[in-house]
Parts: C-alpha cells; structure tokens; sequence
C-alpha cells in the first residue's frame, strides 16, 4: 500500500533528514559511516553528561537500540562501537542524544491521512518503550499530537505508518520515528480499534 519509493528510500537517516528540512524537533543527531566521527560525536555528549543513544538504521521494535552511558572509557567506547557496527550497524552509525521525557511516548497510527487511533506506551524497567522489548500499550484519547504525526506521514510520503512522539517537560513534542512496517496489534489490543480494518477499506 504504502509507494514503493518511499519504502526502498526510507531508513531513520532519510527521517532525520526530512524532519530537519520541515522543522520538526527532533533529538540531536548524527548519522555517519565514519567512526571517528561516531566516536567524537557520542563522546562529547558524554562528557557533557548528555545520555547517547545508539541505533540501527533499518530495524524496528527497539532491536538493537541501546544507551552508552554505561560505558567506562573512551576506548572502551571506540571498541563497542566497532562491535556493534558489525552486529547492527550495516556500515551506518546512527547517534542520538538521549532526550528527557515524561516516561512515555505516543504512537499514531497514520492511515491514508488521518489518525485512526492512538495508544501511550510505557516501560518501567526500560527507556524503550516499545511493547516488542516490554512496554505497556494503553488508550491515548488526546488529538494534541494528530496534526503532527500527519505532517511527518506526507513528508516521508507513507500512507500507512505509525508515528512515534515524546512528549517532553520542557521543550514540547519531539518526533522519534515514523514506522514504514509499523505494528498495531498492540493497539489493538489496548484500544478496541480495528486498525487491520481501517487499512483495508
């Protein structure tokens, strides 16, 4: 359903880059295939006492996705990063700073230009709060994000997707992902809403 181009083009990098040309907050990024420059970029925040989160480029349900803070030496970092590039990376480091949040995100779920429902997800024991790596899927009712996660939809072009947004204490939504293969059985399940139903009609 979803175009084919936008499928063969889309990866976190390509979101990153569409969310900087419309001006979507999103957290402080890089995206490089040097690891030198994955290396200075995740040890300066570091060394600001800023969280790093690194992830895949191309996969979903948290897989892969982990914070370096945790880490105890640079060296011991440039040696990680080496490991992981070879585990997950696929030749692409893709950094960000760890944003702040109120101990959840929201999913919209994008159908043809409308948000056909919503679920908040949260993890207590964990950062990511995707239900695949333990999360907890629960009614959102609240429309505040529905205009956003549409604007991001037509920016990557996808007519199906599920919108990732973290809503913060300080600086207002930050948009993390938009899902081109998203998952809605957990919404679903949280929600009553028959999303499998909605892509089909």
């Amino acid at each position: 359903v979803n175009p084919v181009d936008s499928m063969l083009l889309y990866s976190k990098g390509h979101l990153t880059v569409q969310l900087n040309k419309i001006g979507i907050s999103h957290p402080n990024t890089l995206v490089t295939e040097n690891i030198d420059k994955a290396h200075e970029f995740a040890s300066g925040l570091l060394d600001a006492g800023k969280p790093v989160v690194l992830k895949p480029i191309c996969r979903g349900r948290g897989i892969g996705v982990v914070r370096l803070d945790r880490i105890r030496s640079r060296s011991d970092l440039l040696q990680y990063l080496m490991w992981y590039n070879r585990s997950f990376g696929q030749g692409v480091f893709y950094l960000q700073e760890y944003v702040p949040n109120l101990g959840y995100d929201v999913r919209c779920m994008v159908v043809d230009g409308e948000v056909v429902g919503r679920e908040k997800r949260s993890n207590p024991e964990d950062f990511r709060y995707n239900v695949a790596a333990g999360g907890i899927a629960e009614p959102f009712d609240d429309p505040v994000y529905d205009e956003l996660s549409i604007k991001v939809a037509e920016a990557v072009d996808l007519r199906i997707t599920g919108i990732d947004v973290l809503p913060t204490p300080d600086s207002g939504p930050c948009l993390l992902e938009a899902n081109c293969f998203p998952g809605y059985t957990a919404l679903i399940d949280a929600t009553g809403i028959p999303i499998h139903a909605k892509i089909v009609d």
